[in-house]
């Protein structure tokens, strides 16, 4: 990279304007005359480095040039830029400033003459590695190298780039060379080191890593009952991708069904498992339909009253889940139990014994459903034996003893009869 300039020096009004620096030289013998003294450069004041580039200055006297001028030159800094051994060119030695002075000898003037001119040099070239790429979840992150050259190609150590992104909502740099996608779309990295720039193309695809399905496991506990289930695509870092079309199957639609777009029905009880898939990609989730008891209802109710203790009342129990269908999960029935165990028993097919006289309450109950009936027991006499069975008094107020013995339709002897 190289930029030409003009630098002249004007000896003569006092003037300073833009690169032409100027003094007032008095000549003694002929009176206060004011002589015009001009010294111009010619040449690149930015060279890049490793290069070589040649330089110039010329003097002119009260408008004439002058030829063969005696000057003298001074770089500030021989480091960043030396003058060749023919002394008509300059070397860019490493990056940096310098500053290049020349100053004309002349033994008729009181003070010489000088021009200074500044140069940078700087690299030639910037090269972003890599030159494209792709990210494929939010927040991956890419790092960058961004190497600069001098005119030769050789890379130039200490370099240090200064990194901007086109777009960073797209993707932005969170330390020097370190890019983290932010959102999908297409930018452009740019790499700066002095006055030259490096260019790379970085695409943010999201591309499909796993499917998240919910609500995971699932349950229906109502014969028909319905639902929806979502399958939510992700990246490999976790980020939802909009938009992934997803299809939807049952393992056992005998057991649960599923449309393509993912709405559940409750078929029959049993366990299957519903399989999402986006191309290559795919997950499972289970189900499992069981019905729940809404509603249980005993029969008869109500209840035949016991009438002999030991006697015994049949009892059943059916239960219907949330949308009246009769609950048929397998090897599920209703528990009985007694609240009355002094006057009744219940076992667990409902098969309830009178035990004590009086009304017991017998319970039948099924998940979180339940009811009750009463059952009323007695002990009622079924047979009235007088002993003795037969007497003869022969005296007027003679007295007999009767005994009375009562008993129950089973026959078993009735206790405190109340005769």
């Amino acid at each position: 990279m190289h930029r030409s300039a003009s630098w002249r020096l004007l000896a003569g009004a006092l003037l300073l304007s833009g690169a032409a620096f100027a003094c007032v030289v008095t000549d003694a013998l002929t009176g206060p005359e004011a002589t015009r003294v001009v010294l111009r450069y010619t040449g690149d004041t930015v060279l890049t480095v490793g290069d070589v580039a040649a330089f110039a200055f010329t003097v002119e006297v009260g408008g004439a040039p002058v030829a063969n001028p005696r000057l003298r030159y001074v770089i500030d800094d021989s480091g960043v830029v030396s003058r060749t051994p023919a002394g008509d060119s300059l070397i860019a030695r490493r990056r940096g400033h310098a500053h290049l002075t020349a100053m004309l000898s002349s033994p008729i003037l009181p003070t010489a003459p000088s021009l200074t001119v500044p140069l940078d040099v700087v690299v030639a070239s910037v090269a972003v590695s890599p030159a494209a790429d792709t990210l494929t979840s939010l927040d991956d992150t890419l790092l960058l190298a961004a190497p600069a050259y001098d005119a030769h190609g050789n890379v130039v150590s200490g370099a240090t780039a200064t990194w901007m992104s086109s777009d960073t909502s797209v993707a932005s740099f969170v330390a020097p060379g370190r890019l983290v996608a932010r959102a999908n779309g297409r930018i452009s990295v740019m790499a700066l080191v002095d006055n030259d720039t490096g260019t790379a193309s970085i695409v943010v695809a999201q591309r499909l890593d796993r499917l998240r399905l919910t609500p995971a496991p699932l349950q229906l506990t109502a014969l028909t009952a319905e639902t929806t289930v979502v399958a939510t695509a992700l990246d490999a870092r976790g980020h939802v991708l909009s938009g992934v079309p997803v299809s939807w199957t049952s393992d056992a639609p005998t057991i649960a069904s599923v449309t393509a777009d993912g709405r559940v029905r409750a078929i029959d009880n049993g366990t299957t498992r519903l399989r999402a898939q986006s191309g290559a990609v795919q997950d499972t989730l289970s189900v499992l339909v069981e019905q729940l008891a809404q509603r249980v209802v005993i029969v008869p109710d109500p209840v035949p009253a016991i009438v002999s203790l030991g006697d015994q009342v049949s009892l059943a129990a059916s239960a219907t889940d949330a949308l009246g269908f009769l609950v048929a999960v397998p090897n599920k029935t209703p528990s009985w139990a007694t609240l009355d165990p002094t006057i009744a028993t219940v076992d667990r097919n409902g098969l309830v014994t009178g035990v004590g006289t009086g009304t017991a309450r017998i319970i039948a109950v099924m998940d979180a459903a339940r009811d009750t009936v009463r059952v009323a027991v007695g002990d009622l006499p079924a047979s009235i034996a007088i002993q003795p069975s037969g007497a003869t008094l022969t005296s007027l107020k003679d007295t007999l003893l009767l005994s009375a013995t009562v008993r129950n339709s089973r026959g078993n002897l009735i206790q405190n009869p109340g005769l």
